[in-house]
């Protein structure tokens, strides 16, 4: 194959320049939807394909072969066996030679044939995303090459084409010089990932025009190319011809948002076609360090959306985007990030209709220049192609079709230049041209918070940019931002909360720092689901393929499952987003509005329980002016839960959907029961010793100095001892946590050093320690033996060189028929001392397998924060634990959730593992964020104290 190599070159050719997006119809009817349209043929389907190893092994003749394989179009080979998956963050799947990439380039002939009638008049064919470049070839004949995987590439090809049936070839590379500028943390697909079509034009037809805004109500329609047309909008039409501006006005205009995403018809008609517009009326700026949307300082509550399926990969349908939104909207989301390219066309047309503030991100990064050399530095590498100007027509050609194409969707509020590409003279390029081609919308860049502000003072508050822009900040760091003098820009965290696995433990953190300035904008979670594949029902990520450098499980950081289940962590995204602070103060319930456009109509609920049974509800109508305040009475009561729930379907939201829950529980709502005392019989047996109280027998192993055994009436109650532990199985928010290992505190256990026995207690000193190091812990423990329990009252302090502790407490198994969960704590879901917004404190019923949450890389899952009372059962025997601790009740053990890599690797379950935490360390989300609050870390000395008690179940 002697075709030039375009692939290695930045540009395009043939392709015609960007335009706004729009799909033309032959008829008025079809005008809002020209997909349905004369004018529209899809090509969508199966297709023809062959897979060579380098674009050097197509034969010459290809177009005149028919390949031997079929594929459906949209897809990504590599879902289709023609390819292997890879999954990488920052690296380069290829060595870094730019403009060069391996001369083993995966590279697949696609064929298809069509039919054209006889009354056509221009033919286009549009490419609305391929990954990474492509040739295409009509009836055997070149037409053109694209590149940039995320683009619309649109191609006339009337002069290639005759009535009848016509044959499309193509070759699609696997890597090209825009490798090096689409590096985002994904996993890395080929092939034609979005849809394909034919539009039939007229001759002389409008190409490209631009809309705009104004709170006044007037619209602007500026015609940037082609035929004259005609422009109808609120019943009046007016001519305009290329490079002419015409307006019209509203009066009394209803403005777009988020909270009412109202939208006017505009038509624009020119030689038998016919376009159609949703206008929304709305502006976005910024004013004195705050962003304004319509003149409020509105709050961002967002996430990082990939488009993404676990089945297909990058190729998303309408439907895949819808179910996307509505969840959003559940889960109280109202800003979407396109991380870290434009996404499809009609994903902005959804936003504008069901109300999403977009931040729309052109096809940039560069991340893998900061590992060209094993031994760079990492901030200090990161300019390296950003302040090159060899790069600066690549850099802004992305911008270029992020922002022609989607200019004229309101959703779209904020452009962003790209994503973690360094920062320099091409950067600023891109921002100036950017802000050159649309005045009507602030700009986003997060690389300029890199610029070392103490060497560069000027340079950093000097940027050509519109917001200061940062990831994962430490708390500290970011609450100081407000009170910068020198900061003229609103903050915005284009990344927090980075919710790999379990985690994250911060939102309250950062949303009382946002919720308290009007200088912050908002914030973006990372990111909105998880990357696993999912083949044969199994999970899938990173180094499952065989690859030899991936970034393994870092694609699995979903606030949602790659299935798009609304997991335990995402109900913690969806109370600090709500649309209302509802706090309680005494018998007082204060409800406020965070909207600034749309009053809350809702049914408010309030329910009071006792011992969780609910004994009375109170409903009434809500209704709450933009960022009013209202006062609603209650009466006395254990726990008060108040619930707000639409009384009207709203959007994607139906009637009876709740916007906002929160509780509260009185202080001193559990009563411990009297403990009768009685005689306390011991026997000293050689290595244990036996405490009878009663009808129960506690043994202790005088080696551990743990309680080995304990008897009931019905028999034995432990599988295995009730045994200190320090350890917990790793969330991938303690990755960064080396000294656990290092310690080896997974291999702790309990050496008795010292045992008294006095009339109704046994006290043990000891230590908890491995080889080959010196105790990690120090403790001194009492047992203290009444009727049919036991009170364990334990204080410990760590070694010096222990740095941290995952936790400190006891681990037991049991008869996996103990299965029944009653508890007084946080809940109904997994709740951690930082991970709680969501928590309302009450008496839960579970059972050990719904108490298990199942993370696709196994770890800590399950733990419910601030319990006072538990309860197990095998429906014969009950076991209890009173006090103030965490506690889990599982069907695999800390070790299982350690020692395995995936969730489907886990065994079957053979035991119910509990476990009773003094503390236990919050999740924070250190896997790429903020080190873990002190606050939220196990104390490395302290006391705990519990009662552990058996009876039987009908007493």
């Amino acid at each position: 194959m002697k075709a030039e190599r375009y692939f290695e070159r930045t540009g395009s050719v043939n392709a015609l320049p960007p335009r706004a997006y729009f799909v033309p119809s032959g008829n008025e009817h079809d005008a809002f939807d020209g997909r349905s349209g004369d004018r529209f043929t899809s090509l969508n389907g199966t297709w023809k394909i062959e897979k060579y190893e380098s674009i050097l092994d197509v034969p010459d003749n290809f177009c005149e072969l028919k390949p031997s394989g079929e594929i459906p179009v949209p897809s990504c080979v590599q879902l289709h066996g023609m390819d292997k998956n890879q999954y990488v963050n920052v690296w380069y799947p290829i060595p870094y030679d730019p403009p060069f990439v391996p001369n083993e380039n995966p590279t697949y002939h696609y064929q298809k044939t069509f039919k054209l009638g006889k009354n056509r008049e221009r033919t286009y064919i549009v490419f609305e995303g391929v990954d990474s470049c492509f040739y295409l070839y009509i009836n055997g004949k070149f037409v053109g090459f694209s590149q940039i995987s995320h683009r619309i590439s649109e191609f006339d090809i009337t002069d290639f084409t005759a009535p009848g049936e016509n044959k499309i070839d193509m070759l699609v590379l696997k890597w090209g010089y825009g490798t090096y500028f689409e590096d985002q943390d994904k996993l890395r697909f080929t092939g034609i990932i979005r849809d394909v079509y034919l539009l039939n034009r007229p001759e002389e037809h409008i190409e490209n025009y631009a809309i705009e805004t104004s709170m006044d109500g007037t619209v602007k329609f500026r015609h940037l190319g082609g035929a004259k047309a005609e422009v109808t909008f609120l019943k009046q039409t007016k001519e305009v011809s290329e490079g002419e501006e015409i307006t019209f006005k509203v009066e009394e205009p209803r403005l777009w948002s988020a909270e009412d995403p109202y939208l006017y018809n505009l038509v624009i008609k020119c030689n038998g076609e016919y376009i159609g517009e949703k206008v929304g009326i709305r502006t976005s700026e910024v004013k004195g360090g705050v962003y304004y949307l319509n003149g409020k300082p509105i709050k961002l509550m967002g996430v990082n959306r990939h488009d993404f399926n676990p089945h297909t990969g990058a190729a998303v349908t309408l439907n895949d985007i819808l179910t996307d939104l509505r969840l959003m909207k559940e889960l109280n989301v109202n800003a979407i990030r396109t991380s870290h390219y434009p996404s499809c066309p009609e994903f902005y047309k959804l936003c504008d209709r069901y109300g999403f503030y977009v931040i729309s991100e052109s096809d940039l990064e560069c991340h893998g220049v900061t590992t060209r050399d094993p031994y760079i530095d990492y901030f200090k590498g990161f300019d390296h192609m950003a302040d090159d100007e060899r790069y600066e027509a690549e850099i802004v050609e992305r911008q270029k079709h992020n922002v022609i194409v989607n200019r004229n969707r309101p959703c779209v509020i904020i452009w962003s230049l790209g994503n973690e590409s360094g920062y320099g003279k091409c950067i600023e390029a891109a921002a100036e041209y950017v802000k050159s081609e649309d005045k009507t919308r602030p700009v986003h860049y997060e690389g300029a918070s890199h610029i070392d502000k103490a060497e560069n003072e000027e340079k950093y508050y000097s940027t050509p940019l519109d917001f200061r822009s940062f990831m994962y900040p430490g708390y500290e760091e970011f609450a100081a931002l407000k009170d910068d003098k020198k900061e003229k820009l609103p903050v915005i965290l284009c990344e927090y909360c980075h919710a790999m696995g379990n985690g994250p433990g911060d939102f309250k953190e950062y949303w009382d720092t946002i919720n308290a300035s009007d200088r912050y904008a908002g914030a973006f979670v990372w990111e909105w689901c998880d990357h696993s594949l999912i083949i044969d029902g199994k999970h899938y990520y990173g180094g499952d393929f065989g690859e030899n450098l991936h970034d393994g499980n870092f694609c699995v950081d979903g606030i949602m499952s790659s299935e798009r289940e609304i997991t335990p962590k995402a109900f913690e995204m969806k109370k600090a987003y709500e649309p209302v602070f509802m706090t309680f103060d005494g018998n007082v319930l204060k409800i406020r509005s965070r909207q600034y456009f749309q009053p809350i109509n809702a049914l408010l609920t309030v329910i009071y329980k006792n011992d969780g049974k609910e004994f009375g509800r109170k409903q009434q109508p809500v209704s709450l002016a933009p960022n009013e305040e209202i006062e609603v009475g209650l009466v006395g009561s254990h726990v008060k839960i108040a619930s707000l729930t639409l009384t009207e379907d709203k959007g994607l939201l139906t009637d009876g959907h709740e916007i906002a829950r929160s509780g509260h529980t009185d202080d001193g709502c559990f009563k411990k029961g009297e403990v009768a005392v009685c005689e306390v019989v011991f026997a000293d047996n050689g290595r244990f010793i036996e405490a009878t109280a009663e009808d129960t027998k506690f043994t202790i192993d005088k080696t551990s100095g743990e309680i080995c055994s304990i008897v009931g009436k019905c028999g034995e109650i432990l599988s295995s001892p009730l045994s200190f532990n320090v350890w917990r199985a790793p969330i991938d928010n303690d990755r960064n946590t080396t000294s656990w290992k290092a310690e080896r505190l997974r291999y702790l256990r309990s050496e008795a050093r010292e045992i008294e026995i006095t009339d109704s207690a046994v006290k043990v000193k000891g230590i908890l320690c491995c080889a080959p190091f010196a105790p990690a812990v120090g403790y001194e423990a009492e047992y203290s033996f009444k009727v049919d329990r036991v009170d364990i009252k334990v204080d410990y302090k760590a070694a010096e060189y222990v740095k941290d502790l995952p936790s400190i407490g006891f681990i037991t198994s049991l008869d996996k028929s103990f299965n029944d969960v009653k508890y007084y704590g946080f809940g109904p879901n997994e709740s951690y001392i930082d991970r709680r917004l969501s928590s309302i404190k009450d008496v839960y019923e579970t059972t050990v397998d719904k108490m298990e949450v199942k993370y696709v890389k196994p770890q800590e899952n399950g733990s419910r924060y601030g319990t006072e009372f538990m309860e197990i059962t095998d429906g014969k025997t009950a076991i209890t634990v009173e006090g103030n601790f965490s506690f889990s009740a599982l069907p695999h053990s800390v070790f299982d959730y350690t020692d395995n890599m995936h969730d489907h690797e886990l065994p079957e379950r053979t035991a119910t593992h509990l476990r009773i935490d003094f503390y236990m360390s919050g999740v924070g989300s250190h896997s790429c964020g903020p080190e873990l609050k002190k606050c939220y870390a196990v104390p490395l000395s302290g006391r705990g104290e519990i009662s552990v008690a058996v009876s039987e179940k009908n007493k």
